[in-house]
């Protein structure tokens, strides 16, 4: 492509959105896409209407879709998209649906009758993309998304773009712990599964409705898109349900306990600010090692690794990260073990969250020494005064919030 496929998705988008509720306009591209290009109608619609999101799908379908939102637009010429060679090849071509050979053995283990657990890689699941065999089905997924536009209403799959984009990070520098996608097979299947060997076996299938992991997958298309030579380990649930069952099946991986952010972001174990935690709390010279703890401890990790975060890291790009890892670490080392060792009543108890940001923020302000524990001071009897602004406090920090915090460490 000659853009960005962020770019043409973004664009697209929005063209489509002109012609969702146009009847007319989404037959002609339909039929457009199942006459030239082999789609089947529910493939068509779902990808004209939104349905189906482009960000799983491989170059040549995106062509495709473009190619048919020409016919009716005069704004769509695809040789802003794509390349000359490009448009040369996907013109000629068509979804060849048997190129996908089978069978497909899949080490797995049986769970139940209609449930097995095995392994797969990213290269096999977009081997099952390219041949079109991964549907999003919109009967058994999450509720979709409701668009009111000019008093009319269409319906697209909600997908959560910063957990897409965190995802991906995760792959990208190789940090994701390996996680389950789970695909269905629909009743038409021919499969065995094989207990000897611990596989199953398909014979015959014309495509799996991904139930659980779209967000997975959809970060493992765009990160494939990004590079090509990227491969991962993934579990892989293989199901074969009815509807009723698969939606019972969603419902419950939607029960999960959900933790509060902040306790969330802070087992985030490669996110800056808890490298610089880390790094404090197993240093013994260190006066507080071992008291940056999630459960006890005189200072409560997920409320320090929070204001650190915002104080030391907020708008840092991710190349910079590494290198200010080590200069906060210094930099809160010197200065929180300067204030222990001048008065050790401080640490006496365990910090209350608003102590250790008036604490945190005393240090990020201060780089005289002797001023950091009489600034703290100050600004946690300011706090305790304020129940109305403790209260804001403790609900979450934010740029005035943390202004107002330094001017009571200012004495202001």
């Amino acid at each position: 492509m000659i853009k960005s496929k962020d770019e043409f998705i973004s664009y697209m988008g929005k063209r489509l959105d002109l012609y969702a509720l146009n009847k007319d306009a989404v037959e002609k591209m339909q039929k457009y896409m199942m006459d030239k290009y082999n789609f089947r109608l529910s493939e068509a619609a779902d990808l004209i209407t939104q349905k189906s999101p482009l960000t799983t799908e491989n170059v040549y379908v995106c062509f495709c879709v473009a190619d048919a939102l020409a016919q009716i637009d005069n704004r769509i010429k695809l040789e802003d998209w794509f390349t000359d060679k490009e448009i040369s090849t996907f013109s000629s071509e068509t979804i060849q649906r048997d190129k996908f050979k089978f069978p497909i053995t899949i080490p797995a283990v049986q769970i139940t009758d209609d449930q097995w657990i095995g392994t797969c890689d990213c290269d096999f699941l977009m081997k099952l993309r390219e041949a079109q065999k991964i549907y999003y089905n919109t009967n058994t997924q999450r509720t979709l998304q409701r668009i009111v536009k000019n008093g009319q209403e269409s319906y697209r799959i909600m997908l959560n773009r910063t957990a897409v984009q965190e995802i991906k990070t995760a792959y990208d520098n190789e940090t994701y712990i390996p996680d389950t996608i789970s695909l269905n097979m629909p009743d038409d299947t021919e499969f065995w599964y094989n207990a000897e060997k611990r596989e199953i076996v398909i014979e015959s299938l014309d495509h799996f409705d991904i139930i659980d992991g779209f967000h997975r997958y959809t970060a493992m298309c765009m990160e494939k898109d990004a590079n090509p030579d990227f491969n991962y380990p993934m579990e892989l649930r293989i199901v074969q349900y009815d509807e009723i069952k698969a939606k019972q099946f969603i419902w419950q991986q939607d029960q999960k306990t959900k933790m509060k952010k902040l306790d969330s972001e802070s087992l985030n174990v490669s996110a800056p600010e808890n490298i610089v935690a880390e790094k404090l709390n197993r240093n013994p010279m260190f006066n507080l090692h071992g008291e940056l703890n999630r459960n006890g401890g005189k200072i409560a990790l997920q409320d320090f690794v929070n204001v650190v975060r915002f104080l030391y890291f907020k708008g840092v790009k991710k190349e910079d990260e590494r290198k200010l890892i080590n200069a906060v670490t210094n930099d809160l080392f010197n200065k929180l073990n300067y204030v222990s060792d001048n008065d050790d009543k401080i640490f006496s108890e365990a910090l209350s969250r608003t102590d250790i940001i008036a604490l945190v923020t005393s240090c990020y302000i201060n780089n005289d020494l002797s001023k950091i524990k009489d600034g703290y001071l100050r600004a946690k009897d300011k706090i305790a005064e304020d129940k109305a602004f403790r209260q804001k406090l403790v609900a979450g920090i934010n740029k005035p919030r943390i202004d107002k915090v330094i001017s009571a460490i200012e004495g202001k």
